[in-house]
């Protein structure tokens, strides 16, 4: 007997992705195999305060739930709701249980234990060693990603007959969540499902729904799975539950990197520099002319960049990175430029004129590092993931540093070249935003980056107001910790 619900759900933002649990390539015949049913997972929680130390006792329920094969976790972190993507699920589920911040606390299958549903530490080996390797349904997850919005089927069969009424629940975790210098392992992120499945079940009866999910709180700085629960609507006990790494579509795990030169021009300008429009237009022209082997970069700072108030030129358009920037190479006068920060020490600051003939030169180098660098902007936060390969070894120290950038702002400009001057609804492009990781970013490597070494980070910053999140894009360099040269760079829209 088999019964079909339909649902659509639009609760959560997370980008293409498959699910883990999906129809997979077989690496040697490339045909498709078709997930399985779960049949006998016990669904475990830990409960602590993320505020608290709780490395000894996580580390011993890490250890007892990875010797066994029918477990899935999830770690609940109560207290210090900023950790966690949508902050009420982990207070919710804590409410729910009638649970404090006092003690870490197991919960098993959402099972009372003496009346209780919090375990304390010394029964948690005895209820784990005695965990059932078969529940009365079997719970198969499939579906697949495409422009963010997640479209697949939860299939749950009775192995037995169930008389009680069943729902489902589901939640996201992410994979790993590093606090205080203990790496947890699928911690809460946000509860995406909570349906009635069916009023009871007969034996060998199948029911799937279909749901269409667009995600929301997606953070590039994590990997995720989701968690699906099978339970007893009448008393949320867990019947079965299983887990499936989110991952993207195609995604083999091989990281893409450019392996030619690429050039960031860093133009210095102001909206009341009438000549600056002149820089404008020459960094437009050279990316025109390179594709994307050319970035640029439009930094206001210095005295032409001052905001007005009570007049059109009202906004202020410089960052603190910006005008730190300026200040260390000594800017005056723009328009000038920076062409990957090279030449010599009192020669950095290029004119317009001198860009063209500089870019074509570097790009004719070959580069000693590649960037892969993905960026996502989800509500409020934009989140990066940058990694760098050594093309050859590299015995300087560098940093990597990633700038948030818009384009298409319509503000004002002077520009001398128009009449009257004042342009008031000036298409500025490629202005600094913020930078997401420091002045000068984060140090890469200590010692030696050695050929075909990858290291790879991830940042997120809060998204401001007034910025523009369809035009907003993510620019990384890496450079000489000490020269400031820049020996690559990447850029990624959102």
């Amino acid at each position: 007997m088999k019964k079909n619900i339909s649902i659509v759900l639009i609760s959560f933002v997370l980008g293409m992705f498959l699910f883990n649990s999906c129809d997979k390539i077989d690496p040697v015949d490339g045909s498709y195999a078709k997930p399985v049913y779960t049949e006998k997972m016990n669904f475990v929680e830990f409960y602590n305060d993320a505020a608290k130390s709780f490395s000894s006792e996580y580390a011993e329920f890490n250890n007892q739930t990875e010797a066994k094969d029918n477990l899935v976790t999830m770690v609940v972190l109560s207290g210090d709701a900023t950790v966690v993507g949508n902050t009420s699920a982990s207070a919710k589920l804590s409410q729910q249980l009638d649970l404090n911040n006092d003690e870490a606390l197991m919960v098993f299958n959402r099972k009372k234990q003496d009346g209780k549903w919090g375990i304390p530490q010394d029964k948690w080996s005895a209820t784990l060693d005695n965990a059932s390797d078969k529940g009365k349904v079997a719970l198969q997850i499939e579906g697949d990603y495409a422009d963010k919005t997640f479209k697949g089927k939860l299939k749950v069969k009775s192995t037995a007959h169930i008389s009680q009424s069943v729902q489902l629940s589901a939640y996201i975790v992410v994979n790993k969540m590093n606090i205080g210098n203990v790496d947890l392992q699928n911690v809460l992120w946000e509860d995406t499902l909570n349906m009635p499945l069916a009023n009871a079940l007969v034996e060998d009866e199948e029911v799937e729904v279909d749901f269409d999910y667009t995600i929301k709180n997606y953070d590039l700085s994590y990997e995720y799975s989701l968690i699906v629960c099978v339970e007893d609507a009448n008393t949320g006990l867990v019947l079965q539950a299983g887990i499936s790494e989110l991952k993207e579509q195609g995604d083999t795990g091989e990281l893409s990197f450019y392996d030619k030169q690429k050039v960031l021009i860093e133009d210095f300008t102001g909206h009341k520099c009438g000549n600056c429009p002149k820089g404008h237009r020459a960094l437009k022209s050279i990316i025109a002319s390179n594709g994307e082997q050319v970035i640029g970069m439009a930094i206001h700072a210095g005295f032409f960049a001052n905001p007005y108030p009570g007049t059109p030129f009202s906004a202020d358009f410089r960052t603190r990175v910006g005008t730190l920037i300026a200040d260390y190479y000594g800017l005056v006068s723009p328009p000038k430029g920076l062409i990957n920060r090279t030449g010599e020490d009192n020669k950095k600051l290029k004119p317009v004129a001198e860009w063209e003939t500089v870019v074509a030169d570097l790009l004719q180098q070959s580069p000693k590092v590649g960037i892969a660098l993905k960026a996502n902007v989800s509500g409020n936060t934009i989140s990066a993931k940058v990694s760098v390969k050594a093309f050859e070894t590299v015995a300087e120290k560098c940093n990597v540093q990633l700038f948030v950038i818009e384009n298409h702002i319509e503000a004002p400009q002077t520009d001398y070249s128009q009449n009257p001057s004042e342009v008031e609804e000036y298409d500025h492009e490629h202005m600094l935003r913020a930078s997401m990781n420091g002045d000068w970013g984060e140090l890469l490597n200590e010692g030696s980056f050695e050929q075909d070494q990858i290291i790879s980070k991830a940042y997120s910053l809060h998204k401001k107001a007034d910025w523009n999140a369809e035009n907003l894009a993510v620019i990384a360099i890496v450079f000489d910790e000490n020269t400031k040269e820049i020996l690559q760079v990447e850029e990624a829209k959102l």
